[in-house]
């Protein structure tokens, strides 16, 4: 059966660039790290230009570009994954060549070429045109595998293409939002415009629908049921709309009154304005065009389970629009943001920092601490001893900045050893006067059961304590229990130890199964024997005397 691949783990919110330090080949990747498979974005340009495999000494970071966190920003890295890539196979497909390729050899470099040929000998017949046509070969690799710069100005114009095309899809669904709006607040007025007497005529039109299903067949009938789920929806609109329209006008009452009343104390005539404002009536016919402005902008549209048809925005999902704002460039030599002509105003460019072989660790969300690049060549050479301390001596500022990164490395200095680092995550926890739950728990078990279990291979009884063990057993070597006070490494020595004794086990149970088959095999063959007739018994009589002599003595000397 074939396994299932397995889950990619999560990339965050950026994408990385590698340069080759020899051929400026260039290399996308959607992680901090690369590997054997990214080879695979280079193109095919001739026997021994393509590398077999990853060397780390050879690629550098170019750049990274972090998103924003949330989904659109990675439909954004996604799509800008997408465009370089195609970016930059148009640019090793589609090139011109150079002025230095056009330039004809002239006849002094051709007459030393010729001169080197016949200084060269050996049996192989070249010409310098041969040459010439090599060198000319060599040049138009070089030129395709070159696409640094190429790649930061595709940078420059995807951005600055997905920020205009965000910018007008966003238009586009502003529009039709305030379409849609616009067509929802103008049925609303509508409806709460309309007389009693369109209640009057739904509940005929419904009471009629209902007459005819009930004289219909029930086949026959399922168009009209519809048609009356339709009705019942547009009268329960009608009654949403004029209930919209009276809550909008009595808070727009009250609003006047509230401020009449406080105009009213401050002219002192607070008990003429508390007579205003009352007598608040459904229609709105004598409402003047700024009464209906405030409806379009205080009311709600339908609910969903009130809309009349589906709308164009529910039935084509939205486009993600994509925006250039919050999009950060860290690179590893800021001169390189020079070769693209333009940037979008929102992007900011800032440096990656000193690094090596891959890029820095970058925050994923708004949680994590902001990234500081590494400036002072100093920090970084002091970060790479990962299990000593430098040896040399460096500056309070970089010091205190060097132990820090050390801390989120989760390096500490060693107890015992000076000079000497190790992981925290690894050491055992100091014992404090507060326990875990968990230790907690542990303890009183052990206090109330008294008893200490052990594993032997012999048997697998429990020993009350005070009971002394045989000397030819040590105990803690079968002792695998795994207990809530052990350290890390005494957890995975436990669990080592359970693993061997469960393969012993399964040994000899392996074992004595075999040997059970042969015996039962042995006792099937016996039974088939004595069935056959073949085991017969032997009469003492028919064996003859061995002795020194006679038969028995030739048989012996033979």
């Amino acid at each position: 059966m074939q396994r299932a691949a397995a889950a990619a783990p999560p990339t965050g919110q950026h994408l990385y660039a590698y340069c080759h330090v020899k051929t400026n080949q260039v290399l996308y990747s959607l992680s901090r790290n690369l590997n054997n498979s990214h080879l695979k974005q280079l193109p095919d340009v001739g026997a021994n230009y393509t590398p077999p495999k990853l060397r780390k000494d050879h690629w550098r970071p170019l750049f990274a570009v972090s998103l924003p966190p949330t989904e659109d920003g990675r439909l954004q890295k996604v799509d800008m994954m997408r465009r370089l890539r195609e970016y930059r196979m148009l640019h090793e497909l589609y090139w011109e060549p150079s002025d230095e390729m056009s330039r004809p050899m002239s006849q002094k470099k051709i007459d030393a070429m010729q001169r080197i040929l016949e200084d060269r000998g050996g049996s192989k017949k070249e010409t310098v045109y041969d040459v010439v046509a090599r060198e000319k070969k060599k040049m138009r690799v070089k030129m395709v595998m070159d696409q640094k710069a190429n790649s930061i100005a595709d940078l420059a114009a995807t951005l600055l293409k997905q920020d205009e095309e965000g910018a007008r899809l966003k238009e586009e669904l502003d529009a039709r939002l305030a379409a849609e709006r616009e067509r929802e607040l103008s049925e609303i007025i509508k409806l709460a415009q309309s007389s009693d007497a369109v209640l009057q005529r739904h509940l005929m039109k419904e009471k009629m629908l209902r007459e005819k299903i009930a004289s219909l067949p029930a086949g026959e009938a399922k168009p009209l049921k519809i048609t009356l789920k339709q009705k019942n929806i547009d009268l329960a609109r009608w009654h949403w709309a004029r209930k919209q329209v009276r809550i909008a006008r009595e808070a727009r009452a009250a609003q006047a009154r509230v401020d009449s009343e406080a105009q009213a104390v401050e002219a002192g005539e607070g008990a003429e304005a508390g007579a205003e404002g009352e007598g608040v009536e459904n229609a709105i016919e004598d409402w003047s065009e700024e009464d209906i402005a405030y409806l379009r902008e205080n009311l709600e549209p339908f609910p969903e389970d009130l809309k009349k048809h589906v709308s164009s925005n529910q039935r084509t999902p939205a486009k993600t629009y994509f925006t250039a704002d919050g999009v950060t460039v860290r690179w590893a030599n800021t001169g390189d943001a020079e070769f693209a002509a333009q940037w979008p105003t929102g992007v900011a460019l800032e440096p990656l920092g000193i690094t090596r072989y891959s890029h820095p660790k970058l925050p994923d969300s708004p949680d994590e601490p902001e990234f500081e690049p590494i400036k002072e060549v100093a920090e970084f050479k002091a970060l790479q001893w990962t299990k000593r301390k430098e040896n040399w001596e460096l500056p309070p500022g970089i010091a205190d900045r060097v132990m820090a990164r050390r801390a989120e490395m989760g390096l500490e200095e060693h107890p015992d050893l000076a000079n000497k680092f190790q992981f925290a995550e690894f050491q055992p926890e100091a014992e404090t006067a507060e326990m875990s739950p968990f230790e907690t728990e542990g303890a009183e078990l052990e206090e109330s059961a008294g008893v200490e279990e052990s594993i032997e291979l012999d048997s697998a009884a429990k020993t009350e304590e005070g009971v002394e063990v045989e000397e030819d057993v040590e105990p803690e070597e079968y002792d695998v229990l795994v207990k809530p006070t052990m350290t890390l490494q005494e957890r995975r020595a436990a669990i080592a130890r359970m693993h061997k004794r469960a393969l012993e086990v399964a040994k000899e149970q392996a074992e004595a199964r075999l040997r059970k088959r042969q015996l039962d095999k042995r006792e099937r063959r016996k039974e088939a024997n004595a069935k056959q007739g073949l085991s017969r018994k032997i009469d003492p009589s028919t064996i003859p005397d061995v002795s020194s002599s006679g038969a028995g003595a030739e048989v012996g000397g033979s």
